[in-house]
């Protein structure tokens, strides 16, 4: 006597919730996995851009590879509970797979079928059970080792972090040689003009030196251009035309195309302002109060500024994350270049105080924004 209609619905509708409860168990499991597992990663990630600041030799560089070992030891661990979660999966697979067989067939007395599905219940009962035990005692102590070995490794990496960027301030000291990158860089600065009247300093930027990166401010009076000449002059003499490539008055930033190519001149490039240091030496080059290509030097003394109160005025009073430096500057000196101990560009110029103990400049990063699908970088 087989089972009847409402007894088979019933036991399929057990089978359907009994599937979607330990899928969802699984998958918050496995979402578990793949979170300390990318956490990682980025720590992992971390410690190779560290291990290739602080160079092969070294002790920085021995801690480094340590850490980065542990890290990989981590992440074998976690494939490895990963896999056995597969596993696990795949037996309750069967184990579902042989129950709804059962609850499929048709044959066989009442009492034989029922029995065998009973049998499949607790049988899967068990296994739930064993998987919530495993959860409970070792997958939990696993992810609470795992996340304290991890945060134990961040502490570290703080520290290493934190040794690397003193021994690349007291290197930056080292290297800084103003009048070789003042050589090297002044042919990638220009003066821009608006008509006839020298306003402000700008730089060559991209592969194709067809684009002047310079301050909004500079150019706010040409903005709609309408009858207003915008050009750049070079450190030879060379002078080109312009006009507006993109805009962001919020960062006092301004890009320039330029209708001839300044072939003599090489373009700057751009470094990561996120990884300056207070303390760290940099080179200003520009055109302060009609003073051609004039260079300064000061070291960054603050960062991520936002500058109001006394600068209410300023061009840039609400700019975000500014870079504080103290190399003299001067009206004119805006748009120009702030150049690191490489020559690369760390900020742009913006404003600062008048006893030049205090002044500001855009930080790189929001230059690569500005020119971001515009401009290739070299």
């Amino acid at each position: 006597m087989g089972l009847s209609a409402r007894g088979q619905q019933v036991l399929i509708g057990l089978l359907l919730a009994a599937t979607l409860a330990l899928g969802v168990y699984a998958y918050g499991l496995q979402s578990r996995l793949d979170a300390i597992a990318g956490q990682m990663e980025l720590q992992s990630d971390r410690l190779a851009e560290l291990t290739e600041a602080a160079g092969t030799d070294g002790p920085v560089a021995d801690q480094l590879r340590g850490l980065r070992e542990s890290v990989s030891a981590l992440q074998g661990d976690w494939t490895a509970v990963s896999i056995q979660l597969g596993a696990r999966a795949s037996t309750m697979a069967a184990q579902l797979d042989a129950l709804g067989a059962v609850l499929g067939s048709e044959a066989g007395p009442e009492p034989g079928l029922l029995a065998q599905v009973r049998d499949a219940r607790a049988r899967l009962s068990d296994l739930q059970a064993q998987i919530a035990a495993a959860d409970a005692i070792g997958l939990r102590d696993d992810v609470a080792r795992q996340t304290a070995e991890v945060q134990a490794l961040s502490l570290a990496l703080g520290r290493v972090e934190a040794e690397t960027k003193a021994i690349r301030n007291a290197a930056s000291y080292a290297m800084f040689d103003p009048p070789a990158l003042y050589e090297k860089a002044k042919g990638s600065v220009v003066t821009v003009y608006v008509d006839s009247t020298s306003v402000g300093s700008g730089f060559v930027l991209g592969e194709e030196r067809r684009f002047v990166v310079t301050s909004w401010h500079v150019l706010e009076a040409a903005y709609p251009q309408g009858n207003i000449t915008i050009s750049v002059q070079t450190y030879d003499g060379f002078r080109t035309t312009a006009r507006f490539a993109r805009t962001a008055k919020e960062h006092d930033l301004a890009l320039l195309e330029l209708d001839m190519a300044l072939h003599q001149s090489d373009p700057l490039r751009l470094a990561d302002a996120s990884s300056l240091v207070v303390g760290e030496p940099v080179l200003a080059i520009g055109n302060p109060l009609l003073f051609q290509w004039s260079a300064s030097t000061g070291v960054i003394t603050r960062l991520n500024r936002i500058p109001q109160g006394i600068f209410k005025d300023a061009p840039c009073k609400n700019c975000p994350n500014l870079v504080q430096f103290d190399a003299v500057i001067a009206p004119g000196n805006s748009g120009g270049p702030l150049l690191d101990t490489q020559g690369n560009v760390v900020g742009i110029v913006s404003f600062g105080a008048s006893d030049n103990e205090i002044n500001f400049a855009v930080p790189s990063n929001l230059i690569r924004t500005l020119i971001d699908s515009i401009v290739k970088n070299p």
